[in-house]
Order: C-alpha cells, then sequence, then structure tokens
C-alpha cells in the first residue's frame, strides 16, 4: 500500500469520523416503542383499537418535550390524514404537499416549522404521501425546529 493511498484512506475515515461525531440528530437512539429507552414513556392510544391502520407517533415541541401516541384509524390511508383525523396536527395542503402549522396545540412561529421524521431519518416523502401500515416497531415524529426558514 503506497503512501498516498494510506494517507487518502486515513482522511476518508476522519471525515466520517468528524461527520459521525457532528450528528445532531434529535431523535432519540431507540425508535421502537417496546425496547431501549422509549420502553417506559407515557402513550397515549388515539382510535378504535379494532383498527387495521395503526403507527406510533411522537411529537418534539419547541421546549424539546415528547408526546407520544399510538395512533390508528379505520379510514385514513397515510400517516396526514390520521392525525388530522384525530386532531394531533393542523396544516394546509400547498402545491409542496401538506405544511403542518400546528401540532399537538403548538403553532410554529413565522419563519419557524415541523419537521417530519420517519425513524431516526428526515422523511423524504410528506407526512401526507406517507401510508399508514400496521407499524407498531416504527415510530414517526414531528420535531419543531427553530431554525429560521427563508
Amino acid at each position: 500500500m503506497t503512501k498516498k493511498t494510506l494517507s487518502l484512506i486515513l482522511t476518508l475515515f476522519l471525515t466520517i469520523t468528524i461527520f459521525s461525531a457532528c450528528n445532531s440528530n434529535p431523535i432519540p437512539d431507540s425508535t421502537n416503542f417496546n425496547g431501549g429507552n422509549l420502553k417506559e414513556v407515557d402513550v397515549q392510544a388515539v382510535g378504535d383499537p379494532s383498527a387495521q391502520g395503526v403507527f406510533n407517533f411522537a411529537i418534539r415541541d419547541n421546549k424539546n418535550h415528547d408526546s407520544w401516541w399510538e395512533v390508528r384509524s379505520h379510514t385514513a390511508k397515510t400517516i396526514g390524514e390520521a392525525l388530522v383525523e384525530h386532531g394531533l396536527i393542523e396544516g394546509e395542503m400547498t402545491a409542496n404537499g401538506f405544511i403542518v402549522h400546528t401540532a399537538n396545540g403548538i403553532t410554529a412561529k413565522k419563519g419557524e416549522g415541523w419537521e417530519f421524521y420517519i425513524g431516526k431519518n428526515l422523511a423524504d416523502t410528506n407526512i401526507y404521501d406517507t401510508p399508514i401500515g400496521n407499524y407498531t416497531t416504527r415510530v414517526y415524529y414531528l420535531v419543531y425546529n427553530n431554525r429560521k426558514y427563508q
């Protein structure tokens, strides 16, 4: 192995390590209601217990406080529809998809907003485009973002 190759490998390793250490992901390490650090959270159930569409949902508000739900719906086809159905979010449909203005009674201030996560990852789909499945081991999140949007 040449010095140049070894230097390149070391540089890549250090770059990855630095980016990993700087990750400011606001989502807890465990995204499973049934295990890890979420085992003893206070989960509120909403919807009919016999509903087929069920998912776990959390909101992290502007004071960094988490609220948890097990959401069930007979009629909603997407995560967003079910959350609106149960009054957990309010917003509007725009050309860019559904924009959440209020979650759990907290309305985002001008220039701030809500970010949608699937597990620990920022979602690449809109909350109104994300289908409901029987996901009792996956958590969907809305996280308040107070960074100013342009």
